[in-house]
């Protein structure tokens, strides 16, 4: 079964599937909509482009699924 995260300090949420969707409407956008993520032909990984305040920020679609379901990676000491 699916379940659904949010992004922490973004308005989207992440899916176990590794699925993304808008939480929050702007002036263009729907919510719950199913963002396309792209393939990295070099580094064979799925990316995508989160927008939020007029900025724009490339993700790999890997790494969101661990933040959202695992927490912040830890960081060194």
């Amino acid at each position: 079964m699916e379940e659904w995260r949010d992004i922490p300090n973004w308005p989207y949420a992440v899916s176990s599937l590794g699925r993304i969707k808008r939480t929050k409407p702007t002036l263009r956008t729907k919510v719950g909509r199913i963002r396309n993520p792209v393939i990295n032909t070099k580094l064979g990984y799925l990316f995508i482009g989160l927008s939020y305040e007029k900025k724009v920020q490339m993700f790999s679609v890997h790494r969101l699924v661990a933040f959202a379901f695992l927490g912040s990676p830890p960081t060194k000491r």
